[in-house]
């Protein structure tokens, strides 16, 4: 099985089991852009708006329908008033059937 024929090393190299040789191979020369003593510029993009990277425009009927619908502005918050009658009455009743209770746990106990 070892002396099956098979790609040998470097058989995707252009000059087939060889490697190529390094000297002939040069670097394309880098173009010259401006004078290196210039300060890079950042370059300029322009505004997006109407995508979805930028603002909506102004008066866009979909952006209000969204704003509407998922950030809709808090309703006030108003506290209610409750009658200090009311509010006695509750505490009252409730003091009733604590004692109620008691009273029957106690009779039925004895």
């Amino acid at each position: 099985m070892a002396e099956e024929p098979g790609p040998k090393p470097g058989h995707f190299l252009p000059q087939g089991d060889q490697p190529a040789s390094t000297s002939t191979y040069r670097r394309p020369p880098v173009p010259a852009y401006g004078d290196p003593s210039e300060p890079l510029a950042p370059p300029t993009r322009p505004l997006l708006t109407g995508s979805r990277l930028g603002p909506p425009p102004p008066g866009d009927r979909a952006a209000a329908a969204f704003k509407a619908r998922y950030h809709p502005d808090p309703i006030a918050f108003e506290p209610r008033k409750r009658s200090k009658a009311l509010i006695a009455a509750v505490v009252g009743g409730a003091l009733v059937l604590i004692a109620g209770g008691a009273v029957a746990a106690t009779m039925v106990l004895s």
